[in-house]
């Protein structure tokens, strides 16, 4: 079953199961920095891998960022 698993482009590793997708380039996802903290920013962002990476948004990633796909 590897085999398919992998054809569908799933991750079967100790975790759970989910589809791998392109990131969406930082102009794609709305990306912009702002100089001073926010009430949505990448560093509070369920997405945000920090110190700097997102799981959807290419980076690297500013915790003082945002984006179209930020979500708490």
């Amino acid at each position: 079953m590897r085999g398919v698993a992998g054809a569908a482009g799933l991750v079967l590793a100790d975790g759970p199961v989910r589809a791998e997708f392109p990131k969406a380039t930082q102009q794609q996802a709305g990306y912009i920095v702002r100089n001073e903290p926010q009430a949505h920013m990448c560093a509070q962002c369920v997405y945000f891998i920090g110190p700097s990476d997102c799981e959807v948004v290419e980076g690297p990633i500013s915790p003082l960022g945002t984006c179209d796909y930020y979500e708490d």
